[in-house]
């Protein structure tokens, strides 16, 4: 199901594209911008579904890192001491 909600946002940014490369069409003023116009409205499809796949997985992230509710077995201390960083 959320692969579908990925290919609907996907599709109407592409949708909106290709609507806004139609609508600056007929002027004459607007057509050097078509485009990129529309170039820059399906590119935020996949922004919006690459954002929201990051978002996901920092929650996904966040549970598993969380789930025993002790996190003293997440040894921060060594990661700093292999940098070099001595506390």
């Amino acid at each position: 199901m959320l692969v579908l909600v990925f290919i609907g946002i996907g599709f109407f940014f592409l949708v909106c594209g290709a609507a806004v490369f139609l609508a600056c069409l007929p002027w004459a003023r607007t057509r050097k911008y078509a485009l990129s116009a529309a170039f820059w409205c399906a590119m935020w499809g996949s922004c919006v579904c690459g954002l929201m796949t990051l978002a996901g997985l920092g929650l996904l992230a966040t549970a598993l890192a969380s789930r025993h509710g002790d996190n003293t077995d997440m040894y921060v201390t060594n990661l700093i001491s292999t940098f070099g960083r001595d506390t």
